[in-house]
């Protein structure tokens, strides 16, 4: 059955953001096929047969770096036919490399609003360390996909961005640390625990961020994986599900209000209401429905006025993608 949505977002699978106005219209790093780093990671769950139709219907795809959780040809190889949408970065290795194998792929300017619909525009912005981080206006509502990406001297510009919404979601890794970096030995041979092995409360991490970016709601992301291969299932043991991550305080409000939604979660832009895909596995739902009905303490956000013009020969502020 068809995703029907007037103006909205589902966030599934590893690190996938879905955009809808009247339909699918963007997907981000689908992972929806395949594994990733050799056959040593899979998908934590499965994505539902609702969810994967809407992603094979959106019209774009953005691909925020070239790690194979984010960026896998496998799934990109069913993509073919969509617009691929790029960061900026140095070099332009995954542009040239996509581009000589037939798919039709733009690269965004950096920090430059680009309409993809008449209710949504994205804003990209690049990093020197070939992250991506992509900012999404749905609807006078701001998305913040920041992935797994850490701030390389961009987070007092998002933060500028994020004050002007009413209403913003941050999208971002969460969890004890399992992804990087942990497989270490000593002289003996003896693994040593990594920091991971702690399983510091993830819900204070959370709230710190949030209230750092100044978001009103946080949802995990960039973070659902599992270990398979024969040399790397001892990191399962490490891993943060949602049943342990609930264990450690991921619910609740920070001190300044924020909220943390659960992942994989369709939510209806207009009145604010977060309803778990029907679809999606019981362990998913974090936490219940959400809704805003306090009055909110940010200004009213006007969308640019900025002079449209088509993607190759935009402005400094903003652009329009050719349709």
């Amino acid at each position: 059955m068809a995703v029907t949505m007037d103006v909205g977002f589902e966030t599934v699978g590893n690190a996938t953001l879905i955009c809808h106005d009247r339909g699918p219209v963007l997907v981000t790093d689908p992972w929806i096929s395949g594994s990733a780093y050799f056959g040593s990671w899979g998908r934590s769950h499965e994505i539902p047969a609702e969810q994967m139709d809407a992603i094979h219907r959106c019209k774009f795809v953005w691909l925020s770096h070239g790690h194979p959780d984010h960026l896998s040809s496998e799934s990109l190889h069913v993509l073919r036919t969509k617009t691929i949408l790029l960061p900026d970065h140095v070099g332009g290795r995954i542009f040239t490399s996509l581009k000589e194998q037939g798919y039709d792929v733009h690269i965004l300017k950096d920090r430059v609003w680009t309409d993809l619909s008449d209710r949504i525009k994205i804003m990209c912005i690049a990093d020197y360390f070939q992250d991506a981080i992509l900012l999404v206006d749905l609807n006078g509502r701001l998305l913040v996909n920041k992935n797994d990406a850490n701030d390389r001297g961009w987070k007092r510009f998002v933060k500028r961005i994020i004050k002007q919404y009413h209403v913003s979601f941050l999208l971002s890794l969460s969890g004890f640390g399992d992804a990087d970096m942990i497989n270490f030995v000593d002289e003996g041979g003896t693994r040593i625990l990594p920091y991971a092995a702690r399983k510091y409360p993830v819900g204070r991490a959370i709230a710190a961020e949030t209230e750092d970016f100044g978001t009103l709601f946080f949802v995990p992301f960039s973070s659902f994986h599992k270990y398979q291969r024969k040399d790397s299932v001892w990191a399962e043991e490490y891993r943060t599900t949602p049943r342990l991550a609930r264990s450690t305080n991921i619910r609740g409000r920070t001190a300044s209000g924020q909220r943390s939604i659960g992942p994989h979660r369709r939510i209806i832009l207009g009145d604010i209401i977060c309803s778990r895909a029907r679809s999606c596995p019981p362990s998913y739902a974090m936490t219940a429905s959400v809704t805003r009905s306090r009055k909110l303490r940010r200004p009213n956000h006007q969308p640019s006025s900025s002079t449209q013009s088509t993607l190759t020969t935009s402005g400094p502020s903003h652009s329009k993608l050719l349709t």
